[in-house]
């Protein structure tokens, strides 16, 4: 109806108004003490703050707050919802003052909060921060499980680091000792109060300290049994309580077990071997078996000696070979040695051998190989430290075994070159390489053959005897940015280097080495004065200083033909 018409409790609808800006500011949050508790590992509580004189025309539709630390660093972030109702009654009523509340800070902490307020239009600025409030403390939290770095034949030291303390200062520890997993509560054995507060020390600062070990605490425990495992378990105190108790450890104190084997010897043929050993000191437990580690990775051997020696206090050293002994390794049986006879191994071969035989023998082994072993003695109570690693035990060497066809070079009417790779050559080099060629048939001349009507020997065949270094044809090139192969033998690196190529070539190739074909070096053969047309094969085979390999099969190939030889002198029978 227009300005000052209709219902008088109507006209204000058409005041004129301002336009609405952002709340004013809030007031500073005041957080209330006594509303404080921790528990948990966490504080909580309760908060109030008022909000600014005017709303300035619009609805409050949020309070959003900043819980911020000492260094005045946000820790946390929330907003709070206000509803039509809430609003209203703010714009409207002289009481202006909102409460709320936080939770999930750290106990013993100092925190204080901002506030703005949010309406239609925008946030407002934010407060000044309130004044600061400590959270209460709270009991420690649950302590790390405790760690043993140093066990001995009457005692173990435990080490572990101070646990958080939750606002207050950690008063003592309690640890407890069990003789078997999940015991019942009253079987749980608890350390002298005043013993462990005596004896506990202090991981200073030291040349002999890893950067993790400062600052934490070791005790040992004495008067225990050698080779028993024991059950440990922490908790901490401050002045509110004490913590929950960590996650058990366990640790085993060592063994009266035998002494180290020192006398570890081996014979060999090219096929076989034989490891023979002296028991050491028993130390008055009985032997069990021994334990025999090789193979012909040096490396690999060498790792398996010094990984053994770091986990010898533990119960699972047994696992670093593959094997649970008790269950899964043949007694008396070489397990993982498959591909001892190979160019390549990647294997360590692990035999326990049950006491008291004092022998072992190993075969299927490759002619001219490197094999490297070390032993140790198990008793009843415990393992024996292994013996330095024996080797390299050298197979003897072999003549060379089978090897492949040549292949053609090149062809031509009298003349043809083959080329070959040389086999492995079992442990003593190839010295002699010796080519064959025979004819097979094709055109004669009679002038060719004998007064037997026999091919003369000259042309029947032919034959080449040489040293591989003055028949080298093409080397083989190291590929740098190919994968590494693994597994290389010192074998056949000294195959490579008989050869004149480098040791290292072996893991730097494209292709695989076989007993057939080793290097990939290939040598190349060439016959003279041949006939024409006609057909031939080649064979050979190779020396070392042990004899010689069979003939290869036979390469077969025929000569270029050419045109026919310049006929006799015409002779006139009649005139």
């Amino acid at each position: 109806p227009g300005p000052g018409r209709g219902k008088r409790e109507e006209l204000w609808t058409w005041d004129i108004c301002t336009i609405a800006t952002e709340a004013d500011i809030p007031g500073t949050v005041v957080i209330d003490e006594e509303s404080l508790r921790s528990e948990n590992y966490l504080s909580r509580g309760d908060f109030s703050f008022e909000i600014g004189a005017r709303t300035n025309g619009r609805h409050i539709l949020f309070f959003e707050f900043k819980i911020l630390d000492e260094n005045l660093e946000v820790v946390q972030e929330f907003k709070t919802e206000v509803s039509p109702e809430e609003s209203l009654r703010l714009r409207k009523s002289k009481n202006k003052t909102i409460r709320g509340s936080f939770e999930k800070l750290q106990p013993g902490e100092k925190y204080c909060i901002q506030v703005r307020v949010i309406n239609a239009v925008g946030p407002s600025f934010w407060a000044e921060p309130g004044p600061f409030a400590r959270m209460p403390p709270d009991v420690p939290q649950v302590p790390a499980p405790l760690n043993s770095e140093l066990t001995s034949l009457a005692f173990i030291e435990v080490k572990w680091k101070p646990t958080v303390e939750s606002g207050a200062e950690i008063e003592k520890y309690q640890i407890r000792m069990a003789l078997r997993a999940e015991p019942l509560e009253e079987e749980w054995i608890v350390i002298d109060e005043d013993d462990l507060k005596k004896n506990t020390k202090i991981q200073g600062e030291g040349t002999k300290l890893t950067s993790k070990d400062k600052g934490s605490y070791a005790y040992r425990i004495h008067g225990l049994e050698d080779g028993s495992m024991y059950y440990f378990t922490i908790r901490a105190a401050n002045c509110i309580g004490w913590s929950g108790w960590s996650e058990v450890s366990r640790f085993m104190t060592k063994n009266s077990k035998p002494s180290k084997l020192e006398e570890l010897t081996a014979s060999c043929t090219a096929r076989e071997l034989t490891l023979s050993w002296t028991p050491p000191e028993s130390n008055g437990v009985e032997f069990l078996r021994f334990d025999l580690i090789g193979g012909p990775n040096r490396s690999l051997v060498r790792w398996c000696q010094f990984a053994s020696a770091l986990l010898d206090h533990t119960e699972d050293v047994d696992k670093l070979f593959g094997y649970a002994i008790k269950e899964d390794a043949e007694p008396d049986a070489a397990n993982c040695s498959s591909s001892f006879g190979e160019l390549y191994c990647e294997e360590c071969m692990y035999a326990p051998v049950v006491a008291p035989k004092q022998s072992f023998a190993l075969s299927n082994l490759l002619p001219g190989q490197d094999y490297y072993f070390m032993a140790r003695a198990v008793g009843t109570s415990g393992k024996g430290e292994f013996s330095q690693v024996l080797g390299p035990v050298c197979t003897d060497s072999e003549e060379p075994k089978d090897v492949e066809p040549m292949e053609l070079n090149e062809l031509g009417i009298f003349s043809c070159s083959a080329k070959l790779w040389l086999p492995y050559d079992f442990g003593a080099p190839i010295s002699e390489i010796h080519a064959v060629l025979r004819r097979l048939h094709g055109p004669l001349s009679p002038d060719e053959l004998d007064e037997k009507g026999e091919v003369h020997a000259h042309i029947a065949g032919k034959e080449q005897r040489a040293a591989p270094e003055t028949m080298i044809f093409e080397s083989v090139v190291a590929d740098q940015t190919g994968p590494v192969t693994v597994g290389v033998t010192p074998a056949l690196r000294r195959c490579f280097a008989a050869e004149q190529m480098q040791e290292d070539l072996p893991r730097r190739m494209q292709r695989t080495s076989t007993l057939k074909s080793c290097t990939g070096q290939s040598y190349k053969v060439t016959f003279e004065d041949l006939k024409p047309g006609t057909e031939y094969e080649i064979r050979w085979c190779c020396q070392n200083a042990m004899g010689r390999s069979p003939f290869s099969g036979p390469l077969v190939l025929k000569t270029n033909p050419n045109h026919p030889d310049q006929p006799f002198a015409v002779a006139v029978d009649s005139l």
